[in-house]
Order: C-alpha cells, then sequence, then structure tokens
C-alpha cells in the first residue's frame, strides 16, 4: 500500500521527517544493508502490548521479519545495541519502516494520531 502524504513523513530506509522520533531504538546495521532502520522485534511488540514477538508477527504478517546472523550478532554487541537478555537467544528484527506504516502515532515519541500516522 502506498500513500502519498505517508511517504513524506518515512523514507524508504525507515528515517522519519519532520523531528520525529522513534519510541524504542531503531538503528542500522552495516551487515545487512548501511543506512536501512531495523528494531529489536521485542522492542515495539512489548509497546504495543503483545505478550512476545511470536504473537507481534502472528497477528501482523505484513510486517518485514529479519532474522539476524551471527554477523549481524556481532556488529550489534560491538557497537552496545543488544541487550544482555539476548545475548544467547535467536535475535529477530522488524524493519522500522514496516512499524511506522502499521502502527504509525503509537511508535511515535509524543505521536499524534493523523498527525503521526501513515495513512
Amino acid at each position: 500500500e502506498h500513500d502519498e502524504l505517508g511517504e513524506k513523513k518515512v523514507d524508504r530506509d525507515g528515517y522519519l521527517a519532520d523531528g520525529r522520533e522513534y519510541a524504542v531504538p531503531a538503528f542500522a546495521i552495516g551487515t545487512k544493508h548501511p543506512r536501512r532502520l531495523y528494531m529489536l522485534a521485542k522492542e515495539p511488540s512489548a509497546l504495543l502490548g503483545f505478550r512476545d514477538s511470536y504473537v507481534f508477527f502472528m497477528r501482523n504478517p505484513d510486517l518485514k521479519r529479519v532474522d539476524a546472523n551471527e554477523e549481524d550478532r556481532g556488529y550489534m554487541d560491538r557497537n552496545g545495541l543488544l541487550p544482555n537478555t539476548l545475548r544467547k537467544r535467536n535475535i529477530l528484527l522488524v524493519s522500522a519502516r514496516s512499524v511506522f506504516k502499521k502502527f504509525g502515532h503509537l511508535v511515535v515519541h509524543n505521536g499524534r494520531r493523523w498527525k503521526d500516522d501513515y495513512f
């Protein structure tokens, strides 16, 4: 789905426009794509009230899910992006752009309905 007004609020790589910031950490992983923003799936799922990231993805199959490999894990660990609770567990990432398109103002820091939504 494509919305002209929504495209002005977020770019192709997930960076928000007009001073908006995500309510959860979003970061680029140099091993995947040099500029594209990702989030640890557990962060937006917790923010939005899902029990865990498995339920988050089951109820939202249109989100861009990315499984982190060992190279990604090493990159995140070296750059302080990997919490201690995930050091030995499978790491699921989700693209920040897909989360914004789906949930809009709910994942924007101090987000306001309509003004900070994609659609």
